[in-house]
């Protein structure tokens, strides 16, 4: 516990640097940080699935998230850069299927391309949020997403240890229950309503609006699909028998087993964002 302290500690120092940097010297410092990250969590996914060997696969995916990250720096032109990236991808990796056929099972080269889209879209999201007109609204959003991530896996912690009976996935996560699930979803929707409210309408640090049928909603909806991402990550380590993703982070592992439920709330905020807005000026 004391190691997953300071870890968190370190990292919200070297997190709160990066994000002061990209607000009073460079909006694209805290850009080119996430493609880095982006990066290191590739590495991890395709090491789980053991591939990272693979030159054929491997250097692909790497170029494939690395260009998917850097479309935006294209303007107008990022759905095109998007759409090249990934038939240049989809080619290579049959190239790679046709030629290492004695070598190269299809079912890792399938396995390779959805962990490569499962790390770049959802980093993607997060540059695309991040992205924005204003930059202090989009890292609004970017804590909204880490709230309603973190909050919902919180609550559903406490609400299983105390609560819970029924078992969810028994073979995927053991611990994990229903009644910590709705617990989770519960605690997040409330505590990120709480927190947002304190920080808008008590205290005044935020100068914002809060949309409040549209924030029930979108955390809702972000709550579970916050625990289907965990357990969807859950999934690949129980699927290849590994207990964490990496070690970037002593006492929670890598960016995957720290980060996988916000991975699917990014994608999901960006959209919901746009249908329901959660914050008004």
């Amino acid at each position: 516990m004391k190691t997953r302290i300071i870890t968190a500690a370190v990292a919200i120092l070297i997190l709160s640097g990066i994000i002061a940097a990209s607000i009073f010297v460079d909006m694209k410092i805290l850009y080119f940080t996430l493609t880095i990250v982006a990066i290191i969590a590739t590495y991890e996914m395709l090491s789980a699935i053991n591939i990272i060997n693979i030159n054929a696969i491997s250097i692909p995916s790497f170029i494939c998230v690395i260009m998917i990250q850097l479309s935006l720096l294209f303007s107008g032109d990022s759905v095109y850069v998007i759409i090249i990236t990934l038939l240049g991808y989809a080619l290579s990796m049959f190239i790679c299927a046709i030629v290492m056929y004695d070598k190269v099972k299809i079912i890792d080269i399938a396995v390779a391309i959805l962990g490569t889209l499962m790390v770049a879209f959802p980093i993607y999201s997060i540059c695309v949020i991040y992205w924005r007109e204003d930059i202090v609204d989009g890292l609004v959003l970017l804590l909204y997403c880490l709230m309603v991530s973190w909050l919902t896996d919180s609550g559903a912690y406490f609400a299983g240890t105390f609560f819970g009976k029924h078992k969810m996935s028994p073979l995927i996560s053991p611990k994990k229950t229903i009644e910590g699930a709705m617990g989770g979803v519960i605690a997040g929707v409330f505590l990120t309503w709480l927190a947002f409210f304190l920080s808008i309408t008590v205290f005044g640090w935020l100068p914002y609006l809060i949309n409040t049928r549209n924030m029930i909603i979108v955390t809702f909806l972000c709550s579970i699909i916050s625990i289907i991402g965990d357990l969807s990550f859950s999934l690949i380590k129980r699927s290849y028998d590994i207990k964490d993703y990496g070690r970037l982070l002593p006492g929670h592992g890598g960016i995957l087993d720290r980060f996988d439920s916000v991975f699917f709330v990014c994608p999901a905020v960006c959209i919901l964002n746009i249908l329901l807005p959660v914050f008004v000026m």
